[in-house]
């Protein structure tokens, strides 16, 4: 029962699927793996997914259900691998997961949280950036910091500049290449 690496592994392959694979079947009904999935019986949900005649709708809705049960998983291995799902699925539909990411108590987590969305040119991921700022691990902050100056969005001098003076003194060597990355002419 739960959900185990194996299948956080499988359902990163599940997102990786293309339909030139195999036959694509449109059911308007939810299947039973789909079904089983929910009652969180992931394994015998993947097996019966993976038989052909291939429904890819159906393989995308047991994989984002696989991604969601990983990021409340409370192993850090899985909520890593979920994470690495997440972001090589190139979904935007799946802010959940990386708001859970910028919660979870762990900083590796965390901070991967934060690589990945340095790297969405969205909004949202520079809102979440934000809320990072307030992480309670000081790498995790800059790295959020650091992310924010590459993002060029207006007011992000201020808020780094409010990071600054509420982090110990040991940590101020970073701040030079973030100010770097400011286009603001504030930070020169």
């Amino acid at each position: 029962m739960g959900i185990s690496i194996r299948s956080t592994s499988l359902a990163l392959l599940l997102l990786l699927a293309t339909p030139s694979f195999g036959q694509v079947i449109n059911s308007p009904q939810p299947s039973k793996a789909l079904l089983l999935a929910q009652r969180g019986q992931i394994t015998q949900a993947l097996e019966l997914a993976n038989k052909p005649p291939f429904n890819y709708e159906e393989l995308r809705h047991l994989s984002t259900l696989i991604l969601q049960q990983g990021s409340l998983s409370s192993d850090p291995l899985i909520q890593l691998l979920t994470l690495y799902g997440t972001n090589i699925s190139g979904r935007t539909d799946l802010w959940t997961i990386y708001e859970r990411g910028i919660k979870s108590p762990y900083p590796q987590i965390q901070l991967n949280t934060v690589f990945a969305l340095g790297r969405i040119p969205e909004r949202y991921a520079t809102i979440l950036l934000e809320k990072a700022l307030m992480s309670n691990f000081y790498g995790v902050r800059l790295e959020a910091a650091l992310c924010l100056s590459r993002s060029q969005e207006y007011g992000m001098y201020d808020k780094i500049e409010s990071l600054m003076y509420k982090i110990p003194k040991n940590w101020l060597p970073f701040f030079p290449q973030i100010y770097a990355n400011l286009e603001d002419p504030k930070s020169l």
